[in-house]
């Protein structure tokens, strides 16, 4: 999904009462942990050729839940991603039109 002009990501968890919400793909990607790594502080600001920043438009090739806490991601430039549901909801969400209206709809169905 694009909203704002960036590629968006709908995200559903348990835990935020099933609502969805939208965070941005590339921050998905730069919050990636595994960049954390002593002297690689920056390794997620960039592509797999740790080069190239990452761009705002930016989309995973596949995604695919693990468990009951976090989601595989493969992206285009051949990176992996485990991420945390947890990682995912401290992300900042974007504002989407409609969306809002949407959820009441799919909370109230859910009370019913």
């Amino acid at each position: 999904m694009e909203t704002h002009g960036v590629k968006a990501l709908r995200v559903q968890l348990a835990d935020e009462g099933g609502l969805p919400f939208y965070v941005r793909a590339s921050d998905v990607r730069k919050s990636d942990k595994s960049a954390a790594a002593p002297g690689e502080a920056r390794k997620a600001e960039f592509l797999a050729d740790g080069v190239t920043p990452i761009p705002d438009d930016i989309a995973p090739s596949e995604t695919n839940v693990v468990g009951n806490y976090a989601v595989q991601i493969s992206w285009p430039d051949g990176f992996s991603q485990v991420a945390t549901f947890a990682q995912i909801a401290a992300l900042e969400r974007l504002e989407v039109k409609g969306a809002g209206k949407r959820a009441e709809e799919t909370a109230a169905a859910a009370r019913s």
